[in-house]
């Protein structure tokens, strides 16, 4: 009998506990009613609203669990099948900042309101240091702010009065980043964009530092094809300074600025240099795909001065040289000329990444350098007086070779046919011949 009623209150009690579970009443019915307007509280009409409910772990079933649509020319939307509850909320509008955020609905709730903020265009007067008009210059711009507000890098031509028209930002207070490479500079550590008042602001460059880099061995030899990483360097406590947004100089932009062939090393002598470095504390990182990286270093820029700094690498495994020579179309040498090469690895006459060769890219590692490594990779050199170079170190393997004929950029489309080699342990000779110029229309 004991046992009996012990088994009859454990049944009972589960039961309750089920009970309880399922007992939880149905969200009410709640039509859901907002207004997307500006921060003048105009109506926005057209804007696109979307909510999705959030709390339903603690709501067993409900019948609304979001929607889309768009406002009317009032700016008023309604879910009129709405339920009280948590939502995500997001509206987008053509030329305004997107809104994100969360809405707990509840019946009888009032209107709810969504201010949203124009964008603004932001003209900016660009002023080499010497105070002429930067006109003509490629500008590039990184704007940075706490959200909204963060604009990736981007780069705009100045006019011939050495103006740039800036696409719509955000209004927002900004940590500005300028350069125009091989002129010079400029940060402006609270730089506002105010709604709807898009007032020319100017930015007069001033002349920036220069790193230059070289990567040897231990005995001395020039290693060419080896990548710079340039990160800033700013303190815990000023990361966490007024949001972190006006500490510090982006090392990621320069090597934005930088066509992508300066950032290796040169075949032949294992230099590199980098212009318009704003002064301050940078953390540099050699990077050579397949070999043991040295320790990232910390350095100091100064304005007007050059910071020399050196990678020196122990070679893992049995690397070899490719001698390389250039020549014209008619077959004479392209002598004490600059050239890009792009070697793409082979296994079968496929191309290889060269991510799947090596160990992964350190995360302190620049994007722009990494990237140098993802597919192909860039070497730079520059032929004697018979049109040769030698490149090392390679390892002995298939590889594609193609000359870019213009040394400042990997744009431009290949003036010479692509050729195959296999370099052996002692390594390869490869004559390279440039393709017969284009015809003029």
């Amino acid at each position: 009998m004991r046992f009996l009623s012990r088994s009859f209150f454990i049944f009972a009690f589960s039961l309750f506990i089920f009970h309880c579970a399922h007992a939880q009443p149905l969200p009410e019915r709640a039509p859901l009613l907002g207004k997307v307007t500006t921060t003048a509280a105009l109506p926005i009409g057209g804007a696109t609203v979307t909510v999705t409910r959030q709390d339903y772990q603690v709501v067993g079933e409900a019948a609304f669990w979001g929607g889309r649509l768009l406002t009317g020319s009032d700016g008023v939307f309604s879910f009129p099948e709405g339920e009280e509850g948590i939502y995500s909320l997001s509206v987008v509008a053509e030329g305004y900042e997107p809104f994100t955020g969360t809405l707990e609905w509840q019946p009888k709730a009032p209107l709810y309101v969504t201010k949203m903020l124009k964008l603004t265009p932001q003209p900016l007067h660009i002023l080499k240091p010497d105070g002429t008009p930067a006109a003509g210059a490629k500008v590039f711009l990184y704007w940075r702010g706490q959200p909204p507000g963060h604009v990736s890098p981007a780069s705009f031509v100045a006019d011939a009065a050495g103006n740039v028209a800036v696409p719509p930002l955000t209004p927002a207070q900004y940590w500005l980043h300028a350069v125009v490479p091989g002129v010079g500079y400029a940060i402006f550590p609270r730089f506002l964009v105010k709604e709807n008042q898009p007032q020319t602001a100017e930015v007069k460059l001033q002349t920036g530092g220069i790193i230059r880099a070289t990567a040897r061995t231990a005995e001395g030899k020039a290693l060419g094809g080896v990548a710079l990483g340039l990160k800033e360097w700013v303190s815990d406590a000023a990361a966490q300074a007024e949001g972190g947004i006006a500490q510090g100089n982006d090392g990621a932009l320069y090597l934005q600025t930088q066509p992508h062939s300066t950032l290796v090393t040169q075949d032949g002598s294992g230099q590199m240099e980098i212009l318009d470095v704003a002064p301050g504390r940078y953390q540099v990182r050699f990077y050579m795909p397949g070999e043991a990286n040295p320790l990232a270093q910390t350095i100091e820029v100064k304005a007007g001065q050059a910071t020399e700094i050196s990678g020196i690498y122990t070679l893992q495994g049995t690397k070899t040289p490719l001698q390389l020579t250039v020549q014209t179309s008619d077959g004479k040498p392209a002598a004490d000329r600059e050239f890009v090469v792009r070697l793409q690895p082979l296994r079968n006459g496929n191309p290889v990444a060269f991510a799947a060769e090596g160990p992964p890219v350190p995360p302190d590692v620049a994007p722009t350098v990494a990237s140098l490594f993802q597919s192909d990779l860039l070497r730079r050199i520059k032929t004697d007086s018979n049109g040769k170079a030698t490149l090392f170190p390679l390892r002995a393997d298939e590889w594609q070779v193609v000359v870019l004929e213009d040394a400042q950029t990997v744009a431009t489309k290949p003036r010479a046919t692509a050729n195959k080699i296999t370099l052996g342990e002692q390594g390869g000779e490869l004559t390279v011949k440039l393709a017969a110029p284009a015809a003029q229309p």
